[in-house]
């Protein structure tokens, strides 16, 4: 049985619209329970976040004076 990482990291800098939000909407469908994504951004997903709250995702968002993190998990039901 392999381990599970507890962080995803996904580097989102260099990317262009849609490929960010694709690459983290399937990391959240992959999610497990004690599982966190850390999105590394140049600025504030705004259009992921209300999806990731439809999804049953809390995050939370730091701003950095290069970029931006964001860190997903699943709520618990």
């Amino acid at each position: 049985m392999t381990a599970i990482e507890p962080v995803i990291e996904i580097d989102c800098r260099l990317l262009e619209p849609p490929e960010p939000m694709v690459l983290v909407l399937e990391a959240v469908a992959q999610l497990r329970a004690g599982q966190k994504i850390r999105m590394i951004h140049r600025h504030r997903p705004m259009p992921l976040l209300p999806r990731l709250t439809q999804l049953g995702c809390g995050y939370r968002l730091e701003d950095h004076s290069t970029h931006v993190e964001l860190w997903i998990w699943k709520d618990q039901p």
